[in-house]
């Protein structure tokens, strides 16, 4: 692809607002040391009625689908990307 962009900036803003908008993070009470309360879970598949549904349009190593789970607030995010070759 051709980027013409010759500044990294933009890109690692955006990247950044997508972590913080994923991850939790919160100080340990006393010492204020910061730590994440998020789990992440990389989901390569899903099994559904009568074996393994299919999670992805076609397979690729670029594929990517995340569930990130705050158990003290009780949420999740899905984060689902598939692989859709433009040619």
């Amino acid at each position: 692809m051709c980027q013409w962009e010759d500044s990294v900036r933009p890109y690692l803003r955006a990247t950044q607002r997508t972590y913080k908008d994923l991850v939790t993070v919160a100080k340990q009470p006393g010492t204020g040391a910061l730590t994440v309360r998020s789990v992440a879970v990389d989901v390569t598949g899903v099994l559904g009625e009568g074996g393994k549904a299919r999670l992805f349009p076609k397979d690729s190593p670029f594929n990517n689908a995340w569930v990130i789970i705050d158990a003290e607030r009780r949420t999740a995010i899905v984060w689902y990307c598939p692989f859709v070759p433009f040619w």
